[in-house]
C-alpha cells in the first residue's frame, strides 16, 4: 500500500557475516519536517466513576490512554481534567510515553514563605483543569492552597526555583517529550505518599502540537 506523508515506516535489517547473523530494527518518517501543526487534544475520561487513589500506597495507581494517531511531538502539554483529593501535597503524578520515557510532572506541592518552602505541605483540595505547560510562568509547587483547585497553566513542579531538597531541573520537563511519537499506550501514575487521605483520578488529557511534514509529488 502507498505510504502517507508523515507516516512511520519500520524496517528490519538482517546482517550476516561469516557464521554470525544479527537483526536490527529502525524507523523512518515519510517526508521532511516543516514546522508545527495545529494542536490536537487526546482526552481520557476514566470509566466507572474514576480510579481510586489508595492511601499511602507506594505503588499508587496507573491509568492508560491509548493513542492510535501516528504523530511526532513538537510540543506537549499535560492536563489533569479532574482529580479529587483533599491534600494535593501528598501526591506524585508522573507521565510515561509509549517508548518508556517517563517524568514526574506534579510532585509534593508545597507551601512557601518568602524565605522557605515546606515540601508536600499544600493541603488544597483537588486538581481541576490543571495544565502543565513549559511556556507557563506560574509555579505550581509554590503557589499554596489558596489557589485550589489549581485551574490554569503551570510549569512542572520539578522546574520550580523554590525547591529546597534538591536543585530544580533546568530543562523544562515536558520538552523531554519533543521528537517522540504519540502512537501507543501513555501511562499516568498517581501515588499518595502520606496517610489519612484518599482520592480519585477522573480524567486527564494530552495536548499535542505535532510536527508537520511535506512530501514532494
Amino acid at each position: 500500500s502507498k505510504a502517507t506523508c508523515g507516516q512511520t515506516l519500520a524496517f528490519d535489517l538482517k546482517i550476516s557475516a561469516a557464521s554470525q547473523t544479527s537483526m536490527a530494527t529502525f524507523t523512518l518518517r515519510v517526508g521532511q519536517p516543516v514546522g508545527p501543526g495545529a494542536p490536537v487534544v487526546f482526552q481520557r475520561v476514566v470509566p466507572h466513576g474514576g480510579l481510586a487513589i489508595p492511601d499511602s500506597g507506594q505503588a499508587g495507581v496507573t491509568d492508560t490512554l491509548t493513542i492510535n494517531a501516528d504523530l511526532v511531538i513538537h510540543d506537549l502539554d499535560f492536563q489533569i481534567d479532574s482529580l479529587t483529593h483533599p491534600f494535593v501535597g501528598n501526591l506524585d503524578i508522573g507521565l510515561k510515553a509509549p517508548d518508556g520515557f517517563g517524568a514526574s510532572l506534579i510532585n509534593r506541592m508545597g507551601v512557601c514563605s518568602p524565605t522557605s518552602c515546606g515540601n508536600g505541605t499544600n493541603d488544597g483540595d483537588n486538581l481541576i483543569n490543571t495544565r502543565i505547560d513549559d511556556s507557563s510562568t506560574n509555579d505550581l509547587f509554590a503557589v499554596g492552597p489558596a489557589a485550589a483547585p489549581f485551574t490554569g497553566s503551570w510549569f512542572a513542579t520539578i522546574n520550580s526555583p523554590r525547591l529546597f531538597i534538591f536543585a530544580p531541573d533546568p530543562v523544562p520537563e515536558l520538552s523531554r517529550y519533543q521528537g517522540r511519537g504519540t502512537q501507543g499506550d501513555w501511562k499516568l501514575s498517581v501515588i499518595d505518599l502520606q496517610f489519612n487521605n484518599v482520592g480519585s483520578l477522573n480524567g486527564w488529557s494530552l495536548i499535542v502540537t505535532p510536527v508537520t511534514f511535506a512530501c514532494s509529488p
